[in-house]
């Protein structure tokens, strides 16, 4: 089966998501309603890894740096393509940064970037794979699983 797709003429096409997590990444980008087109494509087969993806198409759209790292814990390895009047004319690998910060909280609530809020979160990334992270203020370690229950709220 083939599937046609409008391109678009400027926005942000994320592309080969692991399958069943775009809505997951469209809820952490905060695009749950917005006025510009958006197309999610979910789990449709990936010619150049395999498997199932999901994509998006994002219209009028482009993504923060804050943003890239808050897909890096949801979607490591999809393509961020940044679309300017029809073509792509940046193409970017999602990937997991050596240090998160502002992305996430700790999950001690004495560490003192809770406790005070001129404070910024900050973490140093321990392993990628699971995905693991140190808290720089207390060396806290956060696991996989608690980050994508806190990115995605």
């Amino acid at each position: 089966m083939s599937l046609k797709v409008d391109v678009i003429g400027n926005g942000t096409v994320i592309d080969h998501i692991p399958g069943g997590r775009g809505l997951l990444c469209l809820k952490v980008l905060g695009i749950e309603s917005i006025d510009s087109p958006v197309i999610l494509l979910s789990n449709v087969s990936s010619n150049n890894k395999g498997g199932k993806k999901d994509l998006i198409k994002i219209e009028d759209r482009f993504l923060t740096p804050k943003e890239h790292n808050k897909l890096a814990i949801i979607a490591p390895g999809a393509t961020v393509n940044i679309i300017n009047d029809t073509h792509v004319t940046d193409k970017r690998l999602i990937s997991v940064p050596e240090k998160f910060v502002d992305v996430i909280c700790c999950t001690n609530p004495n560490c003192v970037s809770n406790t005070e809020s001129y404070i910024s979160s900050s973490f140093a990334v321990e392993r990628k794979e699971p995905l693991e992270v140190r808290c720089s203020y207390c060396d806290r370690v956060v696991g996989a699983k608690q980050l994508l229950r806190q990115v995605i709220g």
